[in-house]
């Protein structure tokens, strides 16, 4: 074979599988480069973050939300005096909190009266933190950025500013820690150190809130009953906590915004949104509960993504479609699995979705790539098969294309081979367009039957057709249907020369050969041509089968080899022994009958030839000439005994050499 001719064979068998790779390569590699890749692993996050979620809140953490039943007991529009909110202060603090932490906003003054009783109650040994935020203001020359402080009375009184701002994802939900050295959450904690908490010195590109849960999951009271504790709340309510002050309420207290309150990712299944003062308790409680979330390493990320990715193209290629697709399944699960066992025991947030997404979406490309391949190769059997084999034939060729092997398989088979007498003769009578019609009309009957016994139409060469059964679908009952498939065919002859005669038109007989044998079936040829057929002697010797005839008088000859293959009820009718040239071994050769008592004729006769007994070998064809289908090889084999009557010796085997018939 040519260099060429294996490269087109390697070639062939590769590209269809790289194809559809190539494509989940670059589909990947845009992915990973395209903003749906964060919002992927954001869900992945989410979905990770509602699984694992326990509940379980730090029991120092308390908040005292501002909400409406504040406002309908204070019956006072906002902002409320700082005078109330300095009785607040000293109520909580006379409790002996671990730090006092308001996520509001006291950047300007108001009534100096006010503003002087709410220093006084800053000031003493209980930390006190006040928001703050970051103005960023856009100039023509510059980004100005301005730290938005409270008034200075209270960070005289010793209040530790902490800067409020939350950093919102793409999709404007809370995952990640506040990332300013002077966050709420870090300066609460620094004021409230505790054996629990672990360092504040985080990045929060690479570090995660874990919220404990939804919307209300951290225990918060109203902001009236912190107010009126004596009445509302018990004497040790706020010992030891972290007591945060902020609003609670879905709209802001001018009605025109919805208030301090971001989606996280609870908002997915609940719809919630999360008080901002909650989201500042669920950071300081991460720290408190050492549930800190940290990415996994990128590189790290990078070589399980390149695993994961080897481990789904070898599936894709390896497996079919129902396996495959079951161990991708597989591999999704334990690539889910895996990331679930290390978030929630690990704290790690290594995403799989864009993996297992590539892996899905691989799976659909390489279906989708399979099937049109399928369909493909389902219509390139069906226009190979579809005029020589029969229907039913091809359709299991195109359930399991592996049973045709490309460039030939050793098959048992039934070959048969048909010839029409003297249509040589009959050419040079007849015009062209007449012969053709008559040809035509003749292969046209033949094939119909050889199709509807399960015989595959090899080929027509001139007048002769060769066909056979056997393959390419293994049938045990060949023999018998090529048997059956002759006899018809001979029938059909019948009523061919009947009509032909009706129209002034030469009878035509036509001869055939069977033989059962092993033969090399499959597509040869050449590279760009080549035809489905069989090759090997046994296919030979059913063409020299269909010559013989000639020499017996015969319409149908049948070897030993078919006529031991079947199981069919047939007259067979014992003929001769013949030896084909190069072989020693005989064949016998038989042909059918309609009589019943035809078998017993000829086996009859076949030993009386044999043991040259010529006066009961002739009393026999008497017998057998009177049979229809056989008269004319009785009348044969008469005068060849009275030719062996005079030669034939004690040396003689009674085998027939098929050479000097």
């Amino acid at each position: 074979m040519s260099q060429i001719a294996i490269f087109r064979r390697l070639a062939a068998a590769t590209l269809p599988n790289l194809a559809p790779l190539i494509v989940l390569v670059m589909v990947s590699l845009v992915l990973y480069s395209s903003p749906q890749k964060q919002s992927l692993e954001a869900l992945n996050f989410d979905l990770l973050s509602i699984a694992t979620a326990t509940g379980e809140v730090h029991e120092s953490l308390v908040i005292v939300g501002i909400d409406d039943q504040s406002f309908a007991n204070l019956d006072a529009q906002w902002p409320w005096p700082r005078g109330v909110h300095a009785h607040l202060l000293s109520q909580i603090k006379r409790q002996n909190p671990r730090s006092v932490v308001f996520d509001l906003l006291f950047s300007e003054p108001s009534d100096a009266s006010e503003d002087a009783l709410l220093a006084a109650a800053i000031e003493g040994d209980i930390p006190v933190v006040m928001a703050s935020e970051r103005a960023v203001q856009q100039t023509a020359y510059a980004e100005v950025i301005t730290d938005v402080l409270p008034i200075k009375p209270f960070l005289a009184s010793g209040v530790l500013a902490g800067d409020v701002g939350i950093r919102n994802d793409l999709d404007q939900v809370v995952r990640r820690l506040p990332d300013r050295p002077n966050s709420l959450w870090r300066q609460a904690l620094k004021t409230a150190p505790s054996p629990d908490a672990v360092s504040t010195d985080v990045s929060s590109s690479v570090h995660y809130i874990q919220f404990a849960g939804a919307r209300g999951t951290v225990p918060t009271i109203s902001y009236y009953q912190a107010l009126f504790a004596d009445e509302f709340l018990p004497e040790d309510y706020f010992r030891d906590k972290i007591v945060l002050v902020g609003f609670t309420m879905l709209t802001s207290p001018t009605a025109k915004t919805k208030g301090d309150n971001h989606a996280t990712p609870f908002t997915l299944v609940s719809g919630a949104y999360t008080p901002g003062v909650e989201i500042h308790a669920n950071a300081i409680n991460t720290h408190l509960q050492s549930n800190i979330i940290t990415r996994i390493d990128a590189s790290w990320e990078t070589v399980g993504s390149a695993i994961i990715f080897f481990l789904a193209s070898a599936i894709f290629v390896r497996f079919g479609v129902v396996r495959g697709g079951g161990l991708l399944l597989v591999l999704a699960a334990t690539l889910m699995v895996l990331s679930y066992w290390v978030f929630a025991l690990q704290n790690i947030f290594a995403p799989v979705i864009v993996q297992v997404s590539v892996i899905l979406g691989g799976y659909f490309l390489f279906t989708i790539v399979r099937y049109l391949r399928e369909q493909k190769q389902s219509r390139e059997i069906r226009e190979a098969f579809a005029h020589y084999v029969p229907a039913n034939v091809v359709e299991q060729l195109v359930e399991d294309p592996s049973q045709i092997k490309l460039g030939g398989d050793r098959k048992k088979i039934t070959v048969m081979f048909t010839d029409l007498a003297g249509f040589t003769s009959l050419s040079e009578k007849t015009g062209a367009e007449e012969l053709s019609s008559i040809l035509n009309d003749h292969l046209n009957r033949m094939t119909k039957i050889i199709l509807k016994n399960g015989g595959t139409v090899d080929k027509f060469i001139g007048d002769a057709i060769m066909a056979f059964w056997g393959a390419p679908i293994v049938d045990p009952d060949q023999a018998d249907k090529a048997i059956k498939c002759a006899v018809e065919m001979q029938q059909e002859m019948q009523n061919f020369r009947v009509e032909y005669e009706k129209m002034g038109k030469p009878a035509l007989f036509m001869r055939v050969g069977l033989n059962t044998c092993e033969a090399i079936v499959g597509n040869m040829g050449g590279e760009d041509r080549f035809d489905y057929t069989a090759i090997g002697d046994g296919v030979n010797l059913a063409a020299r089968l269909e010559g013989t005839n000639k020499a017996y008088g015969t319409d149908i000859l049948i070897s030993q080899n078919t006529r031991d293959d079947t199981t069919g009820e047939d007259s067979f009718c014992l003929l001769d022994q013949i030896r084909v040239k190069g072989k020693t071994q005989p064949i016998k050769i038989y042909s059918v009958s309609s009589q019943p008592d035809a078998a017993l004729l000829c086996e009859n006769f076949m030993s009386n030839y044999s043991a040259q007994r010529w006066q009961d070998a002739l009393t026999q064809l008497n017998t057998i000439a009177e049979i229809p289908e056989l008269m004319n090889y009785a009348a044969t084999m008469k005068a060849r005994i009275a030719g062996l009557s005079a030669t034939a010796d004690d040396t003689w085997d009674g085998v027939t050499d098929l050479e000097k018939l």
